[in-house]
């Protein structure tokens, strides 16, 4: 069955792999996957959540000043 989930796309792998680190630290349930084919972005790995995790995510993205990240909402 297919849920709703979050996905969140980087400019660089190193902003990737620096919120999945993050993100473990706040005990956000997801993990880095590879972009979805049907995104286009600039790096090849996405953070995927589940979509109750959105405000925490995003909470994450403001804290380490991300500028160039993209947020989308797909059934996976």
């Amino acid at each position: 069955m297919k849920e709703k989930q979050i996905i969140i796309t980087f400019s660089s792998t190193t902003d990737a792999m620096l919120f999945e680190m993050e993100a473990k630290k706040n005990n956000i349930c997801g993990r880095l996957i590879p972009t979805p084919t049907t995104i286009t972005a600039e790096c090849g790995l996405s953070y995927k959540a589940p979509l109750s995790e959105k405000k925490q995510v995003l909470e994450v993205c403001s804290m380490l000043a991300f500028t160039n990240y993209n947020v989308y909402e797909l059934e996976m």
